[in-house]
């Protein structure tokens, strides 16, 4: 049997993994859309990209806010496109 408080900290936890997955799977879709803004994507390009995001997704739900960081970290490292 659950208690209410077992129960709202199961879902709060489960509502933390996916928030943390999705922003993972972001920037790893980022990550993966760097080389389409340098030069012509190859033909399996958008596999590899889904690859890349589901990748960060799974290790940063897996890992928390310090994969989100370092994903940060390094995305603010490379030089501006322009």
């Amino acid at each position: 049997m659950t208690t209410p408080d077992g129960d709202m900290t199961s879902r709060s936890m489960l509502v933390g993994l996916a928030y943390r997955f999705f922003w993972g799977a972001i920037i790893g879709l980022g990550f993966s859309l760097i080389p389409l803004a340098i030069s012509m994507p190859m033909a399996n390009f958008w596999a590899i990209a889904a690859a890349l995001a589901v990748l960060c997704g799974t290790l940063s739900a897996l890992i928390g806010k310090q994969f989100l960081s370092v994903l940060m970290n390094v995305l603010e490292s490379f030089p501006p496109i322009a």
